[in-house]
């Protein structure tokens, strides 16, 4: 195995298989293209742009697997890549107006079944990461009912200016780590901290209640990816001490 116990990554071809399946399995002559990849990667249905680039990060990946089944040594690399032409042309060509039955025709048994045994080969040398859709989907919920209250609230805009910020920038982590792994989510941790930070130093008169909303939201993100990641959630006791206990 190529990586050490603290070196785990993502598995690119697991997270296309799992997609491309997913999509596949979702997609009816009833639900647009654009609805079904939407509903995939918790994206607005209208906002055609970021569902474009989703589809393309999907196309960067089989860049990434190419590469790492060309570093491995006694692998047949043709056999792993074979359907992979045919993959990128079908992302290409995708309409997202079109019935999703249609527009996702090119996801065929043959290359899941590829895809899956391509994972498999990689995971040989590479240790996954991985994090349940549900804790990823229960995360979403927190952030979109937390951005409403503070979006509808009588807040001083200051303070909804970065809560706002510090709130996108967890929900965007989720999005990128279906396509890009884990990284990205601590990343966002760390810098929703900071973000936590500049409010209390700078608004000591916002209300206790929403600070420790995002306190909470923040602190359940980094125990997702410490579970995950399989060591301690070392920022979580960093986020307790930000605020003072709630009155009991």
């Amino acid at each position: 195995m190529k990586t050490t116990d603290h070196e785990q990554l993502t598995n690119p071809a697991r997270v296309l298989h799992d997609h491309l399946r997913a999509i596949r399995q979702s997609a009816s002559d009833k639900e647009l293209a654009r609805d079904v990849v939407a509903r995939r990667f918790f994206l607005p249905a209208d906002n055609e742009v970021r569902i474009r680039r989703v589809l393309a990060q999907l196309d960067d990946l089989f860049v990434d697997v190419t590469k790492m089944v060309e570093s491995m040594t006694s692998a047949d690399h043709a056999i792993f890549v074979r359907h992979f032409p045919m993959l990128r042309a079908g992302l290409a060509r995708v309409t997202l107006a079109t019935p999703s039955s249609t527009a996702f025709n090119f996801i065929s048994d043959a290359a899941l079944e590829n895809l899956d045994l391509c994972a498999s080969r990689i995971s040989e040398d590479y240790r996954e990461v991985q994090i349940a859709s549900e804790e990823l989907a229960e995360l979403d919920d927190q952030i979109k009912d937390t951005f409403t209250y503070i979006k509808e609230g009588e807040f001083e805009p200051e303070f909804k200016e970065i809560a706002l910020d510090l709130l996108g920038t967890l929900r965007k982590s989720l999005i990128d780590y279906q396509i890009r792994g884990i990284q990205g989510m601590k990343r966002a941790v760390e810098e929703s901290i900071g973000k936590l930070l500049r409010i209390v130093s700078t608004q000591p008169d916002v209300p206790h209640k929403p600070l420790e909303r995002l306190k909470t939201i923040i602190m359940n993100t980094e125990a997702v990816v410490a579970r995950a990641l399989t060591y301690g959630p070392y920022l979580v006791e960093s986020v307790r001490l930000l605020l003072p206990p709630s009155a009991s």
